[in-house]
């Protein structure tokens, strides 16, 4: 998930988003990129931001998407919750 910000404007703010990479939602109403991509690449996209004012600004990103290797998550009976990549090392996680 990420959460886009904006400093200063008048009144309530709106977003919107160009070019939505594969996969992922974005709230309009609160500025928020979320969801799963479901095709690896760099996708550029342009966040923009107005306010009551009709006031706008835009920022350009990039998301850059890879694939990764498959991860099993498990509960550890001594370590608490852990990470554990399928066939290797276990990677535990401290709370």
């Amino acid at each position: 998930m990420f959460d886009f910000n904006a400093v200063g404007g008048t009144g309530a703010l709106t977003w919107s988003i160009s070019d939505l990479p594969p996969g992922m939602e974005f709230d309009e109403a609160l500025g928020i990129l979320s969801g799963t991509p479901t095709e690896t690449g760099t996708f550029t996209f342009t966040i923009t931001v107005t306010d009551a004012l009709d006031r706008t600004s835009s920022s350009d990103f990039s998301l850059i998407v890879k694939e990764c290797e498959e991860v099993v998550y498990a509960i550890l009976e001594e370590g608490g919750p852990g990470l554990m990549e399928e066939g290797g090392e276990a990677a535990f996680l401290e709370e």
